[in-house]
């Protein structure tokens, strides 16, 4: 397979390629790595969903990013976000990172959105959990589809 982030990521002297376009700012600064910058990350994983697949930062280089992020820059809300994705973000780019989402936070606020969507939107339910993929006796089973 082909690597086509290789040039979104950065090379700091004797550690190695760093994926600067998702990292948080006390990781650029610090150099720290916790679940709070995780929660950076997947802030940034989001964006990346909500833009459909577009770079992170788009029009700045990885110097740019690490000078932008490290002095409090976000990157900017999606056109047509829901605004609850929007919020989600925002607090996963909180920069202070012990006031920033925790993932169960994360998982409680999508798990929100997730009950909020009509019948016809929800994923799909499997009859045998245990198993990705597999199906009951019956096929897939939605109610919506019934």
């Amino acid at each position: 397979a082909r690597d086509i982030y290789k040039n979104d990521y950065y090379r700091k002297e004797g550690e190695g390629m760093l994926p600067v376009r998702w990292m948080s700012p006390e990781s650029l600064i610090d150099g720290v790595f916790t679940s709070h910058s995780d929660v950076w990350a997947f802030g940034v994983l989001l964006w990346e969903i909500m833009t459909l697949g577009q770079q992170p930062y788009p029009a700045r280089t990885n110097l740019e990013v690490m000078q932008f992020v490290r002095t409090g820059g976000q990157l900017t809300r999606p056109h047509n976000c829901p605004i609850e994705v929007e919020e989600l973000m925002e607090r996963c780019w909180t920069y202070n990172s012990e006031e920033r989402h925790s993932f169960r936070e994360c998982l409680a606020v999508l798990e929100s959105m997730q009950q909020q969507l009509p019948n016809r939107l929800r994923p799909l339910a499997v009859h045998n959990a245990n198993y990705i993929g597999e199906q009951g006796e019956h096929g897939l089973d939605n109610p919506a589809y019934a």
